[in-house]
């Protein structure tokens, strides 16, 4: 009777516990799918209006990893950044910024971009070696570098887009370069709502608002 009673116990366990695994968690929660795209309104003080996308895709350049590429294209689809994510357990990681085209960067500790769950007014800070290759007529030239990533989560708050309005976290994300102190930092700005998505960012002087995609 005993044994009966375990065997329905872990039958029941079994039918009714998530077993989703942890990574996989963490890129729902960050809006992290194959084959998925989010288009977006851009904003130009000056400029004239205009549109772009983000389009994931799963990647399998790097072993043991949940891992999804992300490129931004502009209007007329041309690729102005590509950049790879992996989910961990608990965290977003920065694994690899270019195409491996033109070129990449890699690095040596992938840097924490925000933790699952992402907590507000709280930061993380990642300093990493870098390997940068450039690929030019044929050849491959390497540069070693280093990189501090520092990200910082404010409050939650409303933000208005034509797909709808969202409750969403506002993170400010900065890359310095130690050992470059005449280089100038890089500032994006994001606006992040969980199991959703990146539905604001700024970066180079523009404004990039969700036009569709997602629901609130």
């Amino acid at each position: 009777m005993l044994h009966r009673w375990f065997a329905v116990c872990v039958l029941c366990a079994a039918c009714t516990g998530d077993t989703t695994p942890a990574r996989e968690k963490t890129a729902a929660y960050f809006g992290l799918k194959d084959a998925f795209t989010l288009v977006y309104d851009v904003e130009q003080t000056g400029g004239t209006p205009t549109t772009a996308s983000h389009i994931y895709r799963k990647n399998e350049s790097f072993a043991d990893e949940l891992a999804f590429s992300r490129e931004q294209r502009n209007a007329a689809n041309f690729i102005e950044e590509t950049v790879i994510l992996a989910a961990r357990d608990e965290d977003l990681r920065l694994m690899r910024v270019g195409d491996c085209l033109e070129s990449c960067t890699d690095f040596a500790a992938p840097p924490v971009l925000m933790n699952n769950p992402v907590d507000p007014n709280t930061s993380v800070t990642s300093v990493t070696a870098t390997t940068t290759r450039s690929f030019t007529g044929g050849m491959t030239t390497t540069t070693a570098g280093k990189e501090q990533h520092s990200v910082i989560v404010g409050a939650e708050k409303d933000v208005n887009t034509a797909a709808g309005t969202f409750r969403a976290l506002e993170v400010a994300w900065t890359v310095s370069y130690p050992d470059e102190p005449a280089r100038a930092s890089v500032v994006r700005t994001f606006f992040f709502a969980p199991n959703k998505g990146i539905v604001q960012f700024s970066q180079g002087g523009k404004t990039y608002k969700l036009n569709n995609g997602i629901t609130p």
